[in-house]
């Protein structure tokens, strides 16, 4: 069972333009360097990107759905970003 309350068909009915498959080749690259839970409901991780450095990915959570995402890099559409991806499917592992 997963640590979140997610499934693969969730993430990608979040992301558009691609995103969904440039999340698994990140995940397939070996992008995801680190997750770390800090509370109950929170996720933090770290992927590397085009950056020198990591990009930071949190995910928000409760019992029943994925409450918040954000991440640093620049990307925003009103969708998960292909980093956020990597890592939720990373939890799916």
């Amino acid at each position: 069972m997963s640590l979140l309350p997610i499934t693969r068909s969730d993430i990608q009915d979040h992301t558009s333009g691609g995103s969904f498959e440039r999340g698994e080749q990140y995940l397939a690259d070996g992008a995801v360097r680190s997750i770390k839970q800090t509370d109950e409901y929170t996720l933090k991780a770290q992927v590397q990107g085009s950056d020198v450095h990591p990009y930071l990915v949190t995910i928000s959570f409760d019992a029943d759905d994925v409450r918040e995402v954000s991440c640093t890099c620049p990307y925003y559409e009103g969708s998960w970003c292909k980093h956020a991806v990597a890592v939720l499917l990373k939890t799916l592992e």
